[in-house]
């Protein structure tokens, strides 16, 4: 899934190599409101066109330092996903997204971030 960079899978790499030593990890993705069918009246909306992908990954606490209260609250993780063990065609996490680590799970905010290889996705997540 990874690109590559300087003519090298980068992500293919780390999953290789890395994959097995990290957690397991899914990653819900809500379906956009388009998707969803509002002519469906017995649909649940709350989980209308979700996905679950499983891959590889970890959490890590913010420091005091980065916790600001408003942006960054205490108890929120940033969870590090390696994009490579997810299947092909797993989208980007976005906003709203839920990633699930040692049965915990984190509703994405704001933007995620990618390395140039596109190799790990860098997610915040609230509980």
């Amino acid at each position: 899934m990874g690109n590559n960079l300087f003519g090298i899978n980068i992500g293919n790499i780390l999953a290789d190599n890395m994959g097995s030593l990290l957690l397991d990890a899914s990653l819900t993705v809500s379906a956009s409101p388009s998707a969803i069918d509002i002519n469906d009246p017995l649909g649940d909306p709350s989980n209308a066109g979700e996905t679950v992908y499983n891959g590889r990954g970890f959490t890590e606490e913010y420091s005091n330092m980065d916790i600001d209260g408003s942006v960054i609250l205490r108890g929120d993780r940033r969870a590090i996903l390696l994009s490579d063990t997810f299947p092909t065609g797993t989208p980007i996490p976005k906003d709203g997204d839920r990633v699930t680590i040692e049965n915990n799970t984190y509703t994405i905010i704001g933007t995620v971030m990618r390395d140039p290889a596109e190799a790990t996705w860098t997610c915040q997540g609230r509980p």
